[in-house]
């Protein structure tokens, strides 16, 4: 019996202190959320900006002009452009949502001006998701990691 009551006393410490540690990372996850939200909304709230607009025009035309003026053609459905700077500053910036919508605008804007085959919807996904995660990765850091950086 004495065995018995230890064993369940046991458990029961074991089962509270699981609970206790599952409360604490959710806790902890639920920071994490409210920071991403946070860093999100930060970045929305760039577009109500005029300056901040004015610079989000000028890196998407930079970005246009380095993809086209600094392209290294290596055959023809190859090239090597120079375009990611600029979108990567963007991202960095003014946060996840402007480098989102600047990669967007960025490539149909580039398929207006060049068009090179017919239209696909997905290489303008890819781009939006890049700036997203450029601004993720890079606004409102205090340090810039080489992890990071290569993510």
């Amino acid at each position: 019996m004495y065995l018995w009551i230890c064993f369940v006393e046991k458990r029961c410490l074991v089962t509270k202190y699981c609970r206790e540690k599952t409360l604490r990372k959710e806790r902890e996850n639920m920071g994490k959320w409210k920071e991403i939200k946070e860093r999100f909304r930060s970045s929305a709230q760039e577009l109500h900006n005029v300056h901040s607009l004015t610079m989000i025009a000028l890196l998407i035309g930079l970005r246009l002009a380095l993809g086209y003026v600094t392209a290294l053609r290596i055959t023809d459905h190859i090239k090597i452009v120079y375009g990611i700077f600029p979108a990567t500053a963007l991202g960095m910036l003014f946060g996840p949502v402007v480098g989102g919508i600047g990669g967007g605008i960025a490539d149909v804007v580039s398929f207006i001006l060049r068009p090179s085959g017919a239209f696909f919807p997905g290489y303008t996904l890819d781009s939006i998701v890049a700036g997203m995660i450029y601004g993720y990765s890079f606004y409102k850091r205090d340090k810039i990691t080489i992890v990071r950086v290569l993510v």
